[in-house]
């Protein structure tokens, strides 16, 4: 027969699984948006400097220089490389920027937070109502153990039925011998 984890730790795992979805789905999606926004701003970036335009009118950049390295900066670490600073080459002069990753960060938090927060909630609840269950089933198999008189006669749990079969079969048997044993102190008493 296989054996099965207990339905407490497959709830806690469950949960836990859950719960670093509810935060990496999210900032997934964010940064799959980031990518996105890159790969356009790519494609744009040499239409907004050849056109001599205001490239720092370019939606979705931070920062933006012709010719010479941004300064450092505090990258949005979380986002890896693409919230870092960027260098594109354009007609032989490189072109440095930085992604605006604020509303990414935001969106990303937006969505996570109120998910892991709702996912901890019902599992934490969940995973109490199953201890409290739990709990009670645990003393009620105990004082059947100790007492097998008082159990309820509906019960479902196959181990409480077995409890109680077992206390039968031990009733049964021990009737048994009480009778055996009168019949043979009767027999010894006629003989004697």
């Amino acid at each position: 027969m296989r054996e099965t984890r207990p339905f407490g730790q497959v709830l806690l795992l469950s949960g836990f699984i859950f719960i670093v979805l509810s935060a990496l789905l999210p900032w997934w999606a964010s940064y799959r948006t980031l990518l996105h926004q890159e790969q356009q701003i790519n494609e744009r970036l040499s239409y907004y400097i050849s056109a001599e335009q205001q490239a720092s009118l370019l939606p979705g950049v931070a920062a933006l220089s012709v010719g010479q390295p941004l300064g450092p900066d505090k990258p949005a670490w979380w986002f890896g490389q693409v919230g870092a600073n960027h260098q594109q080459m354009i007609e032989q002069t490189p072109v440095f920027y930085r992604l605006d990753t604020s509303p990414a960060t935001t969106q990303w938090l937006l969505l996570s937070i109120p998910l892991t927060l709702t996912a901890l909630l019902i599992f934490t609840a969940l995973h109490r109502r199953w201890r409290k269950e739990d709990q009670e089933q645990e003393q009620y198999l105990q004082s059947l153990l100790l007492d097998p008189e008082q159990s309820q006669v509906g019960s479902n749990s196959p181990i409480a039925q077995g409890i109680v079969g077992l206390h039968q079969h031990y009733l049964s048997q021990t009737e048994s011998l009480q009778q055996q044993l009168g019949e043979a102190s009767s027999v010894a008493t006629r003989t004697a």
